[in-house]
């Protein structure tokens, strides 16, 4: 490979942060299914695409292969990855988006499992662990070694945007797992300066959720998605937010063209 693995990092970072374009193992990149094929067009700039390719050629790379090797560099290539966090409701977050915006299957863990005397199965047998920021440090202490790398997953810092502030206003449902994990979202939300007032929490397993009015506004987290199964909500749902900050894009991208380049 002769391309510059940051043109190929940069122009994945910025469709991913795009929802543009998804990653699947060992089969390359497809449009995004949620967004319509026009979108993509009008979403992604003439400017933008001239800087990708005119990048490619300086570095040496013929305009016409850069789609190739593109997809070289991106491919996760039987990559073993744990997603960590405090809950469930956060882990899960974090292994749907690895699979939605970079083609990486997760498996899932809560970090008191990393606490015994025995390091689980899915840590020993890794390639990279995503830690959510808050537990981290504790992670990477557990689990990192020369030849596994922490890498900790931050949040954006306008997840509070003018949507959610509407949705808060007029009111929305929030259904996850742990009840933790809903005081966590009220507690970031009136940190933002948003009001809670008009969101309604709910607990999968524990409430009743044909109590969501038709039509309401409904944001379930991925934990209580595989809690619910196939039970139909009467709410409206709400798709989740690219939940990872631009850093931890850049490092997740960087990891995975890294890793192909070496691997040739």
């Amino acid at each position: 490979m002769n391309a510059d693995p940051r043109v190929i990092a940069a122009a994945y970072r910025e469709l991913a942060s795009e929802g543009l374009v998804e990653l699947r193992v060992r089969s390359g990149a497809y449009v995004s299914r949620s967004i319509a094929p026009d979108r993509v067009t009008q979403a992604i700039s003439c400017d933008w695409i001239v800087d990708v390719f005119a990048a490619a050629v300086k570095r040496g790379l013929p305009m016409q292969e850069l789609g190739p090797v593109m997809l070289d560099f991106a491919m996760t290539r039987k990559l073993r990855a744990v997603a960590v966090a405090e809950m469930a409701d956060q882990s899960l977050g974090i292994s749907a988006e690895l699979k939605r915006d970079y083609g990486i299957t997760a498996s899932n863990l809560v970090v008191e499992q990393l606490k015994g005397r025995q390091t689980p199965r899915e840590i020993l047998t890794a390639h990279v662990v995503f830690a959510a920021e808050d537990c981290a440090e504790v992670v990477r202490r557990a689990a990192e070694t020369p030849t596994r790398r922490v890498i900790a997953v931050e949040s954006r810092a306008d997840l509070l945007d003018p949507e959610w502030l509407a949705l808060l206003q007029s009111g929305v449902y929030v259904v996850a797992t742990d009840p933790g994990f809903l005081d966590r979202a009220v507690s970031a939300i009136h940190r933002a300066g948003g009001s809670t007032s008009r969101m309604h929490l709910l607990v999968a397993g524990r409430d009743d959720l044909s109590s969501i009015p038709p039509g309401a506004p409904t944001y379930v987290t991925e934990s209580a998605r595989r809690a619910i199964g196939r039970l139909r909500l009467p709410g409206r749902i709400i798709r989740a937010k690219r939940l990872f900050d631009e850093t931890t894009v850049q490092e997740i991208v960087r990891f995975i063209c890294t890793r192909n380049e070496e691997l040739g």
